[in-house]
């Protein structure tokens, strides 16, 4: 047997996720759900879209020497203004 649960839209397109549905997934602000659909345009299934932080990729990559985080940023400010002033160059 299917079970049906409903949310609620608001007038900003907003819709409210019934706490059982929150809960059962884990669903925290600013997770986002995913909505697939089949080729008629209709809903086939929704599931949960986990935003990620940066606390959550601590470990993943392994530096060969600290850094304090100020350099850390600069180092990503520099790259990114690269990747920028590449893209606006058409060097892409």
């Amino acid at each position: 047997m299917t079970d049906f649960i409903s949310g609620k839209m608001s007038s900003k397109g907003q819709l409210t996720i019934p706490s059982e549905l929150r809960e059962k997934w884990g669903l925290e602000e600013g997770d986002r759900l995913k909505f697939e659909l089949d080729d008629q345009g209709q809903v086939k299934s929704v599931s949960p879209y986990k935003k990620k932080s940066v606390k959550d990729l601590f470990g993943v990559i392994k530096a060969d020497k600290k850094i304090e985080m100020q350099e850390a940023r600069e180092i990503y400010q520099d790259e990114a203004a690269k990747k920028l002033k590449a893209e606006m160059d058409g060097d892409n």
